[in-house]
């Protein structure tokens, strides 16, 4: 990354209001950047030799890799500091100018690959289905007390310097040293992490974070999440699934251009009293938390900094990539782009769009002259150019799974834990607005009504013309281009470009086989409900519980630490259904992913479909594989019905479901599930026997 203002971009000079003009002197600078910062991961056979390059190993197979064919096995390591991130700054564009960056001292991800600029993102990490991954956390924050070791209240946030590790999305076991989530890292701890993903593994976008219980929510907005991605070149056959990424690729040039997107929601804040956290957050005449010069932002409790409406209320900017405002550049028009993007923040959703700014304001616009207004003058901004058109996205992967087909919109709505992967066609070079639209309250996990603000800018530059084509005939083009020239037979080249055709359908390189109409072994239902507690009415209860034959919520209850509330068995197939009874929820689910069959409203419609006009929370879902689905109440408080179909497969052991508030999560809003075996007599076998 570095920091530059857009005039360097050579844009059309033409002149501008001086409303909108800031002079050098005033002017703070622009952060013109692409993606996190990439781990450097050492790779090696089963056999210890170095690989410096896959594509090399593969050079070896006669014929390249075919459809169904293991790819050459390979292990990679990444070692990892955890500890507190010295001389971290980050942009505030409510500061005077001249003071636009906040002084922060924040635990994160540390080592060699990370920005230090922008310690409070964690590299990304890039591996290929079948690779054996092993990560290396060697915990460096202090040591705590007696306070944290002797804790006997599990759903009390505790324990902020010890932690573990979760790759959100991964088909891994979930024991040992694999994704566990039930182990604790104290300080002065050392241990490594080793996931081995099968060969089966799909490609797509996930990410990882801490998932200690207890201090969850207070180590992810500190910034500690990176982005997992998952490349493939599986081909596609007449019996097996491809990789998209193999689509995607640009068969006679360059790569085509990638841009992560990782959402973070870092609530920093500085105290009346330094280090007294009892003491009253600073704020401004407007209510906003604020950071006097030689102030360092912290966070270090969960009083007044996480619950309904504490991020809205902070007044701090949801940030792309560690960088608030950011300009992302390297897009050219009418060329296709994949968009990776990843809500990795603990509470409040967000509805990324791009607007196209007027071209008489490129040559001098730029976000850091956008920051130096003030907020009156910000929004005046906002609604004079950047409330047109969006422009067209083409959803492609929900959760890092591929869809069936793309679907086309023109917002995504990421609520905590999801991905969503877009194609993206710029019909036009110029600067494009980068929107965080408006939400209901119903709609969002923050629970309350949120107006539309602006999340940074892009630079597309001068590409290819449209003419009179569509995005969506463009991007058709491009891909039925593509599919023919890949080396697979014809039959199923035919379907590609078929299913391209007809619907935009990506069904060869869809990698689970859908679940419509399967048989179900069984049936698993689940409430989420919060209430004051019954004796202390001054704390809540975050509960999970069933749901009895009316639909309504069953025996409630906080997370009980080492009690084991779902039984489910190998090899069987149940269906989900999910309720919200205050609020909504982003229901989470560890290990094996789940397809949306139906959402049905308060009077029993299903609107998951895709119906022209259907514009509820759950429209075009129908059929999608997720690991993440919001659950929530219509504006009337009427329930929403979700149900989902898993399997359970290749994975016997313990994981948990949860809320995806963070938060929420940890004043216990979560479950443990065991998958067992079964006995072989209709059963399962619920505890082993020695």
């Amino acid at each position: 990354m570095q920091r530059i203002n857009l005039r360097t971009f050579g844009f059309l000079t033409s002149t501008i209001s001086s409303f909108f003009f800031v002079t050098s002197a005033q002017a703070q600078t622009s952060v013109l950047m692409s993606n996190p910062p990439t781990a450097t991961l050492q790779a090696q056979d089963v056999f210890g030799n170095v690989i410096a390059n896959q594509a090399r190993a593969l050079q070896a197979i006669p014929g390249g890799l075919q459809p169904g064919m293991p790819r050459p096995a390979r292990i990679i390591t990444w070692n990892t500091d955890i500890d507190y991130s010295t001389g971290g700054k980050i942009f505030n564009p409510r500061n005077p100018v001249g003071q636009k960056y906040d002084n922060v001292r924040l635990r994160s991800y540390q080592g060699t690959d990370t920005n230090p600029d922008v310690p409070f993102v964690a590299p990304t990490v890039t591996m290929r289905p079948g690779d054996t991954f092993r990560i290396t956390l060697n915990n460096k924050l202090p040591a705590e007390g007696p306070e944290c070791l002797e804790s006997t209240t599990p759903n009390i946030p505790h324990c902020f310097n010890s932690t573990n590790l979760h790759s959100h999305g991964f088909w891994v076991s979930p024991t040992g040293n694999s994704d566990n989530v039930l182990i604790t890292i104290r300080p002065n701890v050392e241990f490594t992490y080793e996931y081995n993903l099968p060969d089966a593994h799909p490609a797509g976008t996930f990410w990882y974070h801490p998932h200690l219980h207890g201090s969850i929510a207070l180590q992810v907005s500190s910034g500690m999440a990176g982005a997992m991605i998952v490349e493939g070149d599986r081909l596609p056959g007449p019996n097996s699934p491809g990789d998209i990424d193999v689509l995607l690729a640009n068969p006679t040039g360059p790569k085509l251009p990638e841009q992560l997107v990782l959402f973070q929601q870092i609530p920093y804040a500085c105290y009346t009293i330094p280090g007294d956290y009892s003491s009253p957050i600073k704020v401004d005449e407007n209510g906003l938390w604020k950071c006097d010069p030689g102030d360092v932002g912290v966070i270090e409790t969960y009083k007044e900094v996480f619950g309904p409406g504490k991020w809205r209320a902070s007044g701090r900017y949801t940030s792309i990539n560690g960088e608030v405002l950011p300009i992302l550049t390297g897009f050219q028009s009418g060329t296709l782009s994949r968009w990776r993007m990843i809500h990795a923040g603990a509470r409040d959703s967000i509805k990324p769009s791009f607007v196209k700014m007027p071209t008489a304001v490129e040559a001098e616009v730029s976000s850091a002259e956008f920051l130096n207004r003030s907020p009156e003058e910000q929004a005046a901004f906002m609604e004079l150019n950047c409330s047109g058109a969006k422009a067209t996205q083409l959803s492609m992967a929900t959760d890092g799974i591929t869809r069936d087909r793309m679907v086309v919109q023109d917002e995504t709505l990421l609520h905590p834990g999801y991905r969503e992967d877009l194609v993206m066609i710029f019909p036009e070079r110029g600067i494009y607005c980068m929107m965080d639209g408006a939400i209901e309250a119903n709609e969002g996990a923050g629970a309350i009504k949120k107006s539309v603000n602006l999340l940074g800018f892009v630079v597309v530059g001068e590409g290819e013309a449209m003419g009179d084509e569509t995005v969506v005939d463009r991007a058709r083009s491009i891909l039925e281009k593509n599919a023919g020239t890949l080396n697979i037979d014809p039959v199923t080249e035919a379907k590609i470009i078929n299913d391209l055709q007809n619907n935009l359908g990506l069904a060869a390189f869809e990698p689970h086989k859908t679940m419509m109409d399967t048989f179900t072994d069984g049936n698993q239902t689940l409430g989420f409900k919060i209430a004051r507690n019954e004796i202390d009415t001054d704390v809540f209860d975050f509960m999970i519980g069933d749901l009895d034959a009316d639909g309504n919520i069953l025996n409630p209850a906080p997370y009980k630490a080492g009690h084991t509330d779902r039984f489910l068995t190998l090899g069987t197939t149940d269906e989900w259904e999910l309720k919200s009874f205050s609020g909504g929820h982003p229901f989470h689910i560890h290990v094996n992913p789940f397809q949306i069959i139906a959402v049905y409203d308060a009077e029993g419609n299903d609107v998951s479909g895709y119906d022209e006009g259907n514009e509820t929370p759950y429209a075009r879902l129908k059929g999608a594989w997720k690991d993440t689905i919001f659950v929530t109440q219509d504006n009337d408080g009427g329930h929403y019905r979700i149900i989902t179909r898993t399997r359970y497969q290749r994975y016997i052991g313990d994981f948990v479901l949860h809320c995806h508030i963070l938060d929420h999560e940890d004043q216990g809003m979560m479950q443990n599930i065991r998958i067992t075996l079964p006995d072989g007599m209709g059963g399962q076998i619920k505890a082993s026997h020695h």
